[in-house]
């Protein structure tokens, strides 16, 4: 989400000054990097839409822009007046912060470039209150440029309330999102405005205050450390990211899914996964149960394999659910993380097709069952294969080569123990 759109005439972005610059591109650059300063880290901030040439309707991208940010600086003169589309872009803000119930005290600043007559500019800009950037020392006022103090002093009291302002609105409390390599970036700016939208304050370094905190990992990645403060932590390894040996590294490492967990795909996998920290749903009722219940975990590739297992738990009195192959990422991997919570024990079937990185990442999250908000521990966590590989296999995780060997370690009556 964008924090700020400047709306303006473009009559207003013409060049001007000693130094023929742009005074709309100059003011936006220069704010910008005060509010960097205020908040000690970079971002896209503001947003405008300079290619604008005259009257026209407001354009999808502008709607959106509108829609998608939090405040609106008005750079107020005589062609912001006459104008056909910056009274549009001002009443389309007001309406978007109504649709989305934020309240618009504060999200309007007004920047005053030329004298204005107050009374016939919109009431939400009639307040004499605002910054002023007019020296009225002389016959006839001048707007200040750079080579005034007068006009820093502006920018940097624009860029500490807007600052102020940000901090006030952001009410949920503050999540970390370290700077990433630029081929994550785009990853980084989604993941951003999505928690912005929920009200969320995103920053870019590590503290004992932030939520959570989420690496967001890329092609170009260099071997940084994953940090985190009192919160959780994610690494979030994006689309396309290759194996590179940090990567690996991140994969083996016996911190993973203790100190961090590790999230790999698309934006969805990763949203479901900060917002079920963030927001988690209300616990659901125990549910009544008189049977043992085994979640058989399995990929697509293994569905034909399952289905004869599963028949076999079932003629064993057990009842069985399988995982959720179609639907949205971020769907199947709340019913994955529903189904650890309720089951009473769990059997992964692995045959070597899939990879070694496939079964270490189901093995974390069975070793991470007790942060599920489960009520017990796992009785039994298994894994079926007729390969001899038990380095894949912590000391948690048993090593079974048929239903049988896990039923040994499972039969009736062993609900609620720990093997």
């Amino acid at each position: 989400m964008s924090l700020g759109f400047i709306s303006y005439s473009h009559l207003d972005n013409q060049p001007w000054g000693p130094d023929k610059e742009c005074w709309v591109e100059t003011f936006h650059r220069n704010l910008k990097v005060g509010i960097d300063k205020k908040r000690g880290r970079g971002s896209d901030h503001l947003w405008y839409d300079h290619r604008l040439t005259g009257n026209e309707d407001l354009t999808k991208g502008i709607r959106s822009a509108l829609e998608n940010s939090q405040f609106l600086l008005a750079i107020v003169s005589p062609s912001f007046l006459k104008s056909d589309y910056c009274p549009q872009e001002l009443v389309e803000f007001l309406k978007s912060c109504d649709r989305r119930s934020l309240d618009d005290g504060g999200r309007v600043f007004k920047i005053v470039k030329e004298e204005v007559d107050r009374n016939i500019l919109h009431p939400s800009l009639q307040a004499p209150l605002g910054y002023d950037f007019l020296d009225r020392s002389g016959r006839v006022a001048t707007t200040f440029d750079t080579s005034t103090r007068k006009y820093w002093n502006l920018i940097e009291e624009i860029a500490h309330d807007f600052s102020a302002a940000l901090a006030k609105h952001a009410t949920k409390g503050t999540v970390c999102i370290p700077e990433c390599p630029f081929d994550a970036i785009p990853y980084r700016v989604i993941l951003r405005r999505e928690l912005e939208a929920r009200g969320y304050e995103v920053v870019s370094s590590v503290g004992a205050d932030n939520l959570l905190t989420v690496h967001v990992i890329g092609k170009e990645q260099p071997e940084v450390p994953i940090r985190n403060a009192l919160g959780e932590c994610l690494v979030w390894i994006t689309p396309g990211c290759p194996d590179s040996e940090f990567v690996k590294t991140l994969k083996e490492s016996p911190k993973a899914g203790v100190e961090y967990e590790l999230v790999e795909g698309l934006v969805d996998s990763i949203k479901a996964a900060v917002f079920e920290r963030l927001e988690p749903k209300p616990k659901p009722a125990p549910k009544a149960s008189t049977e043992n219940l085994v979640y058989l975990i399995c990929d697509s590739t293994q569905q034909e394999m399952a289905r004869g297992i599963l028949a076999e738990l079932v003629r064993a009195k057990y009842s069985v659910v399988l995982p959720l192959f179609e639907g949205e990422p971020s769907e199947i991997r709340l019913e994955h993380e529903e189904c650890i919570r309720e089951a009473d024990a769990a059997l992964v079937l692995w045959q070597n097709v899939q990879s070694r990185g496939w079964l270490r990442a189901k093995i974390r999250e069975l070793n991470k069952a007790t942060g599920l908000r489960r009520e017990r521990p796992l009785a039994v966590a298994a894994v079926l294969s007729e390969h001899n590989d038990d380095a894949l296999v912590d000391g948690r995780i048993h090593l079974v080569r048929s239903v049988q060997g896990f039923l040994d370690l499972f039969p009736a009556g062993r609900q609620g123990t720990t093997a």
